[in-house]
């Protein structure tokens, strides 16, 4: 996500990896304002963090150049006071004060997540040593559940019913 001043609507996959790379670092250079980039990441060990670098880095590592922060809410805050920055989260925790970058053209929203139109997604999983005890199994019936479903929904996760 970007502050919602930057001109810049879309980038493709090579360039948010240049970008987070520090291979590019002037926003004339992926069609924006000539301006430096100013990129926003979470701390080593953030599921946030693991899930950007295996699905857009790759094999490159995020440039020591890129401000590391150490919650979600401390990158939003970031890129919300400058238009210069750019970061990533979970797209519930966006909202209406930072603009949501496509990627490949393909804006994040759940109808293109539950399409399969818009990739950069993680699952979330529930994980129990052998099956699954009394209360761990009404938990998971409970997410799973019309009533669940919606929970999540209205706090911007993408459901899977």
């Amino acid at each position: 996500m970007v502050n919602p001043a930057n001109p810049v609507a879309t980038l493709s996959l090579g360039q948010l990896r240049a970008l987070f790379a520090g291979r590019v670092t002037n926003w004339q250079e992926v069609g924006g304002k000539d301006g430096p980039i100013w990129p926003i990441t979470r701390e080593e060990g953030s599921g946030t963090r693991e899930s950007f670098v295996r699905l857009v880095m790759g094999d490159e590592r995020i440039s020591r150049r890129a401000l590391t922060q150490e919650s979600n809410g401390a990158v939003k805050e970031l890129v919300k006071g400058d238009a210069a920055t750019i970061g990533y989260m979970s797209l519930g925790l966006l909202g209406e004060d930072l603009k949501a970058m496509a990627v490949e053209g393909i804006p994040p929203t759940v109808e293109n997540v539950l399409a399969g139109r818009y990739h950069l997604v993680r699952p979330l999983l529930f994980v129990t040593k052998g099956a699954a005890n009394s209360a761990a199994q009404k938990f998971v019936d409970f997410v799973l559940s019309p009533e669940g479903q919606s929970l999540l929904a209205r706090e911007g996760l993408v459901r899977v019913r």
